[in-house]
């Protein structure tokens, strides 16, 4: 391979990639909407958010809670809430 082939396999995954998020904007973006307001809705009204997952998605559970512990880089619950995953 030569950088210039390199160079243009390269372009050519970007623009693909590019059209595939184009088209999940359109298709998806309501329905993203439409989740982030049940789970507002559901913490606004005392609700909890259960969180669940094995190997990496059990990292990726950690990293949202942790997320919803914090508002701009502040604390804003007891930690002590949080179990951490074994």
């Amino acid at each position: 391979m030569t950088v210039d082939s390199t160079a243009k396999l390269i372009e050519r995954h970007l623009r693909e990639s590019a059209r595939t998020k184009e088209r999940k904007v359109e298709a998806c973006s309501p329905a993203i909407a439409a989740a982030i307001a049940m789970v507002v809705l559901g913490f606004i009204s005392g609700g909890k958010l259960p969180l669940c997952g094995n190997r990496g998605g059990a990292g990726d559970c950690q990293t949202i809670a942790a997320e919803f512990t914090r508002v701009h880089g502040q604390d804003y619950c007891d930690r002590s809430v949080a179990l951490p995953g074994n």
